[in-house]
């Protein structure tokens, strides 16, 4: 950590982000996901990056697509980014603002804490920005007020692709982009785990994705798996890996794509 943060300070503001990309993928600490983006498709107009954090997956897709909408509550997240896209190819929209299935606010948790996936915040303190969260954690945190929206309210067109990182608040944010899923048909990059869910269970969340005409996948060892040979052992593979995380490789990723009408 102490190696990342002398690296932002002597790196200026536009480039802090590719340069966080880059030494976090020397520590072999992005998802492997990230680096499947190209493979999965789709017309690369517009892509939708909810839930951005620090900004690996809009960087990512900025090199892929002419224009990234992205949405963020954390205001020393969405400002790293929008530092970056005067540096960009691609046209980069950020919005410091969380995305629900209604218009108001809510109160964001995000723990405080030290350690490798942690940032430094100016006046707040070290945060694990990237474990914020809408539902009630435990622990240390900084809580605070920040405005909602629907996806919907936007009526984004030409959207291909859309990632989804809300810790256990998926249900809620799709609920919310229900009518530009219907109509732009894009593919969807969602993490899910069950460990984050309140009163729902992971394949609540898959069945709710399913009624808009998608099937889902995961990666796995380079290849796209099919969710339904797998779908009633997902749960318990995550639960069991938390218990011994020495066990297995834990899938909490996963990949929609629309189903080819016939």
């Amino acid at each position: 950590m102490r190696l990342e943060k002398t690296l932002m300070k002597l790196t200026p503001k536009p480039f802090r982000l590719p340069v966080k990309y880059y030494y976090h993928q020397i520590r072999n600490r992005l998802e492997k996901e990230i680096f499947y983006l190209e493979q999965l498709g789709g017309t690369h107009k517009r892509a939708i990056d909810i839930g951005a954090n620090a900004g690996f997956y809009t960087y990512a897709l900025s090199r892929l697509y002419d224009v990234i909408e992205v949405f963020e509550p954390q205001s020393w997240c969405t400002e790293n980014i929008l530092s970056y896209s005067k540096l960009s190819a691609s046209k980069i929209n950020a919005y410091n603002i969380g995305l629900a299935d209604f218009h108001g606010s809510l109160n964001l948790h995000i723990p405080v804490s030290e350690g490798g996936y942690s940032q430094v915040v100016k006046g707040v303190g070290s945060l694990t920005t990237g474990l914020a969260s809408f539902r009630n954690i435990e622990g240390e945190q900084k809580t605070m007020e920040v405005p909602v929206r629907k996806l919907d309210d936007y009526n984004f067109q030409d959207v291909s692709f859309i990632k989804i990182d809300v810790e256990g608040f998926e249900s809620k944010v799709i609920a919310g982009a229900s009518q530009t899923i219907m109509r732009e048909k894009p593919i969807l990059l969602i993490e899910i785990e069950n460990r984050h869910l309140e009163g729902k269970s992971i394949t609540d969340i898959f069945d709710q994705i399913s009624e808009f005409g998608y099937e889902g996948g995961f990666l796995y060892k380079g290849r796209i798996e099919k969710l339904a040979d797998f779908y009633t052992q997902i749960q318990a593979k995550q639960n069991h890996f938390l218990e011994d995380m020495s066990q297995q490789i834990y899938i909490n990723n996963f990949i929609f794509k629309p189903l080819v009408e016939s």
